[in-house]
């Protein structure tokens, strides 16, 4: 009995994460927005390459993306943003896990190695 629960219960966390992984597929490419302390980001990811500017801004910055899974991915710094911001690491790195998903929007939780902060926040689809 003990050995069927278990198989029960490694089935549903098997189904369950295998099903959130198809939900994070849709969020690789597209138009975003995010609200960050009342900030207004447009984020647009299509390939390796995810651009990011402030509304009202004409200023973009980019990163390289490496997808580690469905729903885990880094953000690599490209040249632009050391150019806008001087003071940046050179070595920054953002991890960035998707950690659920909606019809058009995802929840992230951001992490750099850079500072200890984490940042969770809803992105939003919009195109």
């Amino acid at each position: 009995m003990k050995k069927i629960s278990f198989i029960l219960i490694y089935l549903i966390i098997a189904l369950s994460l295998s099903a959130q992984s198809t939900d994070c597929k849709k969020f690789r490419n597209g138009t975003f927005k995010m609200n960050y302390n009342g900030l207004i980001i447009i984020i647009k990811r299509s390939g390796n390459i995810q651009t990011e500017y402030l509304v009202n801004k004409k200023t973009s910055v980019s990163y390289t993306i490496n997808w580690l899974d469905d729903c885990h991915y880094t953000l690599k710094p490209n040249n632009d943003l050391f150019k806008a911001y001087p003071n940046a690491p050179q070595n920054a790195l953002i991890s960035v896990s998707i950690i659920n998903t909606t019809t058009h929007s995802y929840t992230q939780s951001t992490t750099s190695n850079f500072t200890k902060t984490r940042i969770t926040g809803e992105v939003i689809k919009i195109d």
